[in-house]
C-alpha cells in the first residue's frame, strides 16, 4: 500500500512539473509572437525599442584624423594645421582635444624596445570636437573628409554591448 502512495505521489510531482513547464513556455512563445501586446503591456520594452530609433551617434561630437605629415617637408604641418582650424572655426569647434593624448610618450618608448620593428599607427593626431548640438554632424564630417590634409572624419558613433560577461567572478 505504501509504494502505491508512493507513485501517486511521484506521478503527481511529475505532471505538476510538466504542466508548469508547459504553461511556461506557451507565455514565453505568445510573448514573443504578440510584440506589439509586449510593448503596450511592459512600457520598459516599449522605451527600449525606442532606444534603438534614436541617434546613431553622439551629438555635437566628430572625430578627425589629420594625415600624418611627411618630416621632410618644410611648413606641411603648419599646412594641415590651418586648414583644420579654419573648418573648425568655420563650424564653431568649441573644444579640439587629442583623443590620445599619451600616445606619443608611449610611442617614444616603444622606439626603442623590440616592437619597434612593427610599424605604429600615429594616433597623436586624431582629435574629438565638440560643436553645437545643432550642426548636422554628418554633413560636417563629409565636409572634413573633402580636406586634403585630413585622413578621416566621422562622427562619434554609440556602441552597443552585444555579449554578456562570463566572468562569474566579476562582482566579487
Amino acid at each position: 500500500m505504501k509504494t502505491k502512495t508512493k507513485w501517486a505521489k511521484v506521478g503527481f510531482i511529475f505532471s505538476f512539473i510538466a504542466f508548469v513547464g508547459l504553461a511556461t513556455t506557451y507565455q514565453i512563445s505568445a510573448a514573443i509572437t504578440d510584440t506589439d501586446t509586449l510593448t503596450q503591456e511592459h512600457p520598459i520594452a516599449a522605451s527600449q525599442k525606442e532606444d534603438k530609433k534614436k541617434e546613431k551617434y553622439v551629438k555635437g561630437k566628430v572625430i578627425v584624423k589629420l594625415k600624418n605629415q611627411e618630416p621632410g617637408v618644410y611648413g606641411a604641418q603648419s599646412t594641415s594645421m590651418d586648414s583644420f582650424a579654419q573648418l573648425n572655426r568655420h563650424f564653431k569647434v568649441q573644444k579640439a582635444q587629442r583623443l590620445f593624448p599619451n600616445v606619443k610618450k608611449s610611442m617614444q618608448k616603444a622606439s626603442f624596445s623590440a616592437a619597434s620593428t612593427h610599424s605604429q599607427e600615429d594616433l597623436s593626431n586624431v582629435y574629438l570636437l565638440d560643436v553645437p548640438e545643432e550642426t548636422d554632424i554628418e554633413q560636417m564630417a563629409a565636409i572634413y573628409q573633402e580636406d586634403p590634409n585630413i585622413e578621416y572624419a566621422q562622427p562619434d558613433y554609440l556602441m552597443e554591448v552585444e555579449l554578456d560577461v562570463n566572468d562569474f567572478y566579476l562582482v566579487t
